[in-house]
């Protein structure tokens, strides 16, 4: 089995994150349209240093975005994971775990000690805080 890759996002992802962004899209997890084809990806979404990118043989086939939510002092210890999609092609190949375990070390790299997702599909809670000293989540 080919262990998955994780890297922080560049520019030349914009095509493939682009197409995947649209492959995943879904009425249920999203508030905006589905992008036509030929859309870029970084933009509004944000820059490619707020995303982790997860690859299988080269080729990427998910990715996470990682921000501070709120750009106040404050707030400079807690990290929000605003997207994560996973290709259908890749999915139960441990893709979302490798994301979500390398989003824990980066928050800590950034000196956070807070990291929430916020579920907005109707789960029982709207925003769950994830414990960065959880020993199923270091890696």
């Amino acid at each position: 089995m080919t262990s998955v890759t994780i890297r922080k996002a560049r520019g030349s992802d914009d095509t493939a994150l682009a197409d995947l962004y649209r492959h995943t899209w879904s009425p249920q997890s999203e508030i905006v349209p589905r992008p036509p084809r030929g859309s870029s990806f970084f933009g509004e979404a944000g820059s490619p240093e707020h995303y982790l990118v997860a690859e299988l043989d080269s080729e990427v086939v998910g990715y996470l975005r990682l921000v501070q939510p709120i750009p106040v002092p404050s707030a400079a210890h807690v990290r929000t994971i605003q997207g994560l999609a996973v290709a259908q092609s890749a999915r139960g190949r441990g893709v979302g775990r490798a994301l979500l375990d390398q989003a824990v070390l980066e928050t800590k790299s950034q000196g956070g000690t807070r990291l929430t997702l916020r579920a907005g599909n109707g789960g029982p809670r709207g925003i769950c805080p994830i414990p960065l000293g959880d020993p199923c989540l270091a890696a």
